[in-house]
């Protein structure tokens, strides 16, 4: 890897001197309440093509507060206010979902598009992304693609091997994210550990994401082969050696708050803006 430079340095003690903050900060009861985002392609109602950014920038203009660009530049991210679970349950995540979703659609409407609920956008080449212009978006998959070494796998399933994926290929895949509210930093990595056991069986059962560049790949969901193929940053002695990737689920659990931010601290900063 390179030497860090001055920013990232600056950067890192940043990050660590916030993560004391947390780490020392006593549990306290908290509202059982849960945030949910979810990613969507824009995409015209005349020919179901991806909007540009543009069009889907007055979409987001609409509703600033629930509404977000996304790396793609037709591509927006929704997102509920938290819902008590204790008082509103699983249906209040719903309601609070179905209720912004179709705000969303009505915004999409009126500037002759809409919105479409899909794991990976499929009639895009994926040499032809276009991203949302913004610095992060040409940072953080500069600095992957400029690490991705030749030793990789270049394909991804079914589709030809040399249309090798690069980092930018993250805006035509589509995710949703639930955010919990903790009491302290421990239950938060309790609560990582149960989230990453059942992962595998969520991504079975929501599997919706099988078709790129117009083609089924093979799998049921490609999300995850298109990130490691197209993220995979390891050294040649790194992958000679085993390491798991940077990106992903972990490959495993964390004891303490203080072994996750030891993990985490342990990639490179990108961005570099302390």
């Amino acid at each position: 890897m390179n030497t860090p430079s001055e920013a990232e340095n600056e950067m890192r003690r940043r990050f660590e001197e916030r993560a004391r903050v947390i780490a020392a900060s006593a549990s306290k009861p908290v509202a059982r309440t849960v945030g949910l985002e979810a990613e969507y392609p824009t995409v015209s109602t005349h020919d179901g093509r991806l909007v540009e950014q543009s069009v889907r920038d007055a979409i987001i203009a609409g509703a600033p507060d629930m509404l977000t660009c996304e790396m793609g530049a037709a591509q927006l991210e929704l997102r509920t206010d938290p819902v008590d679970l204790d008082k509103e349950g699983l249906a209040g995540i719903e309601a609070a979902y179905n209720k912004i979703e179709q705000q969303a659609a009505g915004l999409a409407a009126r500037q002759g598009a809409g919105l479409v609920r899909i794991g990976s956008y499929p009639a895009c080449r994926i040499d032809q992304i276009s991203r949302t212009k913004k610095e992060k978006y040409t940072c953080v998959p500069g600095f992957h693609d400029s690490l991705r070494g030749p030793y990789g796998a270049t394909s991804a399933g079914l589709l030809d091997p040399a249309c090798e994926p690069k980092a930018d290929i993250i805006a035509l895949m589509n995710s949703v994210q639930f955010n919990l509210a903790v009491a302290g930093p421990q239950e938060a990595v309790d609560l990582l550990n149960l989230s990453m056991s059942i992962v595998p069986v969520i991504s079975a059962l929501t599997g919706n994401a099988n078709f790129l560049q117009w083609k089924n790949t093979g799998y049921e969901d490609i999300r995850m082969v298109v990130w490691e193929r197209s993220h995979d940053s390891r050294t040649l002695a790194e992958v000679l050696a085993g390491q798991p990737l940077r990106i992903g689920n972990p490959h495993r659990y964390f004891s303490s708050f203080e072994d996750y931010l030891a993990f985490a601290s342990s990639f490179p900063f990108i961005l570099n803006k302390p």
